[in-house]
């Protein structure tokens, strides 16, 4: 995965703040090719919008991630897998930037599944520049029931699921969290599923736009020295550590004026929690710092966060260490100073 910045913002009047322009632009290399794995790149994603003239709201999308879940539970079914738990986290007060993000993710899962079984892998749909609108996330989920198409046709999968009627009034948060459970049972079916290596790299993400976001006029910050390693971390340590930076990045929107995220765990099962449970909470702290960042103007593009190889739980905690540095660094200079993504 690359991260790369695409500018400041436009002189575009903005009303909410929630849906601004995002900044970051992600490329996923999958990890069996990365590695070597006989397979040929294929052209980007087609990603498809709603004909006609009709708005595309979030019902549209929200319908769209059920036939996403139906597909997936016939490919379960073909693969002999067990049934999954619902997610760990619940979101409240989500944006479409938010929504973006996470179908994204899906996106990367139904690609990876797509690689197993049928050879294929695509790139995936770049972010946009401009505010995000449930049209594009709909783009999105469209092009991840693509990939869901391509495992299907590998596994000889025939049955179609019916198309659920679209449901008025739903927001934002309803298709986000929808997202966030396809996101786990899509990872079930995966022979290489989500690992600490793709967290670590998220975090990394987190880190390149923390340092920007620390800038200083005419000097660019460096992340600060990681913390002593401490061994035998297990994913829960990891995921709780990413909920914390979670609470920091809302903190700092609340000194800075600027509505983020509500998260809400599950912690009676944090301690069956999963590799790829904590990458969709370190996609959302992504999405959280992206934003802070595309709100800074002529803000530096972050630095690239390349494939780090196999890492382990303690590598991917000793990361968060630094983060939590950068975090508490924010704090103070947003503190007090509501101004200071102007500065």
């Amino acid at each position: 995965m690359v991260a790369a910045c695409n500018g400041p913002l436009h002189n575009t009047q903005v009303t909410d703040v929630r849906n601004c322009p995002l900044v970051i632009v992600f490329a996923l290399v999958s990890p069996a090719v990365a590695q070597g794995t006989p397979g040929e790149a294929a052209a980007p994603a087609e990603v498809a919008t709603a004909a006609g003239s009709e708005t595309i709201t979030p019902s549209h999308v929200y319908q769209q991630v059920a036939m996403v879940r139906a597909e997936v539970e016939l490919i379960r079914l073909e693969m002999g897998k067990p049934k999954v738990e619902p997610p760990l986290v619940r979101v409240v007060g989500a944006a479409p930037r938010e929504v973006y993000f996470q179908a994204l993710t899906l996106f990367r899962k139904a690609d990876r599944l797509a690689f197993e079984n049928a050879g294929d892998r695509v790139t995936e749909p770049a972010i946009p520049a401009g505010p995000i609108e449930p049209a594009q996330v709909l783009a999105v989920v469209e092009a991840a029931l693509q990939r869901l198409g391509s495992a299907k046709k590998s596994l000889n999968v025939a049955e179609q699921p019916d198309a659920s009627p679209i449901e008025p009034g739903i927001e934002p948060t309803q298709v986000l969290n929808g997202i966030v459970a396809a996101n786990r049972e899509v990872n079930h079916l995966l022979d290489l599923q989500f690992a600490p290596a793709d967290v670590y790299q998220q975090v990394s993400v987190a880190i390149a736009c923390a340092a920007r976001l620390l800038d200083s006029p005419g000097k660019l910050s460096t992340p600060p020295a990681p913390p002593p390693l401490e061994r035998h971390k297990r994913p829960p340590d990891v995921f709780r550590s990413l909920v914390a930076c979670f609470n920091d990045i809302r903190q700092i929107g609340e000194h800075s004026g600027i509505p983020m995220l509500v998260l809400e765990v599950d912690d009676l099962r944090i301690d069956r929690v999963e590799p790829s449970d904590v990458y969709d909470v370190a996609s959302l702290v992504v999405s959280e710092l992206a934003h802070l960042h595309g709100l800074r103007p002529n803000a530096a593009p972050p630095r690239r966060a390349h494939n780090p190889g196999r890492k382990v739980p303690t590598d991917v905690y000793q990361r968060l260490g630094v983060l939590r540095g950068q975090l508490e660094a924010l704090k103070q200079k947003a503190e007090g100073n509501p101004g200071w993504l102007k500065d």
